[in-house]
């Protein structure tokens, strides 16, 4: 749950002080330090209620976090019959790199993913011509797309955690700020949290139902009975559940099948995810 006790170091390191905290204030705050946390959560919510976000008010003093590595498309060459590839990247408009329909900046970001056409569609709704830059959608503040370990490095944020589709571009910090949250949950949470700042006043719990959340780690150590009677649970029905064996129908079929296989199969491909009719096909890797 979102309201588990959780011990949060003020400062984000060791030696610093501990205070209790609910579950999901430790991961909205993250590296932040206290003043940072405030300072971040009234700007967010300055920006929403239409101000610009003030860059300098979060130094982000003591941030460690660093964006997992992403994996680039291989380079393609376009097959005979099919169209050529652009001669822009499809994102930016810059010199594409060779064999791809994007430039080396935007395919470092196009990844060998299964929501490849989702990304494409978050950065061109992100992408800023006159800055030659993306726009984080929950800062308006324009993104690093060099340096990994920055917290402002460029990302991508589900609207509802776990489930395809509706990405967003936005700040590394941000992201993992909000990551077990739904996207209106999350601006529910910051808005109350940064009231609470400004006010005093307690915190209203009927504004998120944390219905994603999966940071169960704690509440697992502070409640070690429940969480052994829901392992023993979920062990008894995976026990239950039918295995998923071939039948000898099947077995025979698919041994058939490899035999009569060709020792160098094709490369498997498919088309660019900028898509549409005539568009150039490019390798997948294996």
């Amino acid at each position: 749950m979102g309201f588990a006790i959780e011990f949060d170091h003020l400062i984000p390191v060791k030696a610093s002080a501990l205070a209790a905290t609910a579950s999901f204030i430790n991961q909205l705050k993250g590296d932040l330090t206290g003043e940072e946390f405030q300072a971040a959560l009234l700007e967010l919510v300055k920006h929403w209620n239409g101000a610009p976000f003030d860059r300098a008010a979060v130094a982000f003093e003591y941030w460690s976090r660093v964006a997992p590595k992403e994996e680039p498309l291989p380079p393609g060459e376009p097959r005979l019959g099919m169209a050529p590839l652009p001669t822009k990247c499809v994102v930016c408009g810059r010199k594409p790199h060779r064999g791809s329909p994007y430039c080396p900046r935007c395919r470092r970001f196009i990844g060998m993913e299964s929501d490849n056409s989702e990304r494409l569609k978050a950065m061109l709704a992100a992408y800023d011509r006159r800055k030659h830059g993306f726009i984080c959608h929950y800062t308006g503040i324009e993104l690093d797309d060099k340096d990994p370990t920055s917290p402002w490095y460029m990302a991508f944020d589900r609207g509802t955690p776990g489930k395809k589709g509706d990405l967003v571009v936005a700040a590394l910090w941000v992201a993992i700020m909000k990551e077990d949250l739904e996207r209106e949950e999350f601006k529910r949470v910051v808005r109350e949290q940064a009231g609470v700042f400004k006010t005093g006043k307690v915190f209203d719990r009927t504004v998120a139902e944390f219905k994603y959340w999966k940071r169960k780690r704690v509440t697992e150590k502070l409640y070690p009975e429940k969480a052994e009677k829901e392992g023993a649970s979920r062990k008894a029905l995976s026990k239950e559940a039918p295995s998923k064996k071939a039948t000898p129908k099947k077995a025979a079929s698919r041994k058939a099948l490899a035999k009569d296989a060709p020792s160098n199969p094709p490369r498997t491909v498919s088309r660019a995810s900028y898509g549409g009719p005539g568009a150039a096909i490019i390798p997948r890797r294996r």
